[in-house]
């Protein structure tokens, strides 16, 4: 039986390319690079949505919050082996006034409300969760100084409530870094974070 893994994230998980605005295609995403690295005993699921944050919710742009989406995206995927959660990039935009230690507790209700789920008794299995901290934004265009640095200090704060949940956790900016808009994963980017979780669910994580 093959091992059914979601991957829960915004554009960076989309696939937006940062030069002009377009999506990468499934072989250059890194959710589709991970598939192909891990074979035939995985199935990758993409739940890719530009603009979604963890918890903040844009007045001008509702219905981007992981928070409301992640019980239906559950019900629509179940049986599910892990869920890899990588957001945040979108937590950090001035319009919300949150610091990267409240970006990363929302990350941690998140993983509480996932854990929380009316899980059905047909289940013979709950999934494990890697959290990811997102990649470091660059002041570009319209990127804020003060958006860039609080990204700095995601991998810090997200390290904190993986290890207080008990959920893996991986640092997307070792091994991803923004294109040209300083936002959004680059190609060379997405084929090392997929590389890296690849070893990571291979050397890190057994799953039952």
């Amino acid at each position: 039986m093959k091992k059914e893994i979601l991957c829960f994230g915004d554009s960076n998980t989309y696939g937006r390319n940062p030069e002009d605005g377009s999506r990468f295609s499934y072989e250059e995403r890194w959710p589709g690079i991970l598939s192909e690295l891990l074979g035939d005993g995985y199935r990758i699921i993409e739940e890719g949505f530009s603009g979604r944050t963890i918890f903040a919710d844009n007045p001008f742009f509702p219905g981007k919050s992981g928070l409301d989406h992640i019980d239906m995206i559950l019900k629509t995927h179940l049986p599910l082996d892990l869920i890899i959660i990588m957001l945040g990039t979108n937590d950090a935009k001035m319009i919300y006034n949150a610091s990267a230690k409240d970006i990363a507790y929302g990350a941690g209700i998140l993983v509480d409300k996932i854990r929380q789920y009316n899980w059905p008794a047909w289940l013979d299995r709950k999934p494990e969760l890697l959290l990811v901290s997102p990649v470091n934004i660059l002041p570009v265009g319209e990127n804020e100084k003060e958006e860039a640095e609080k990204s700095l200090h995601f991998a810090e704060h997200f390290r904190k409530i993986a290890d207080s949940k008990g959920t893996f956790f991986l640092d997307a900016a070792l091994y991803a870094k923004p294109g040209s808009d300083g936002l959004h994963i680059s190609a060379e980017g997405h084929k090392g974070l997929a590389e890296a979780l690849a070893s990571f669910l291979k050397t890190s994580i057994t799953f039952g």
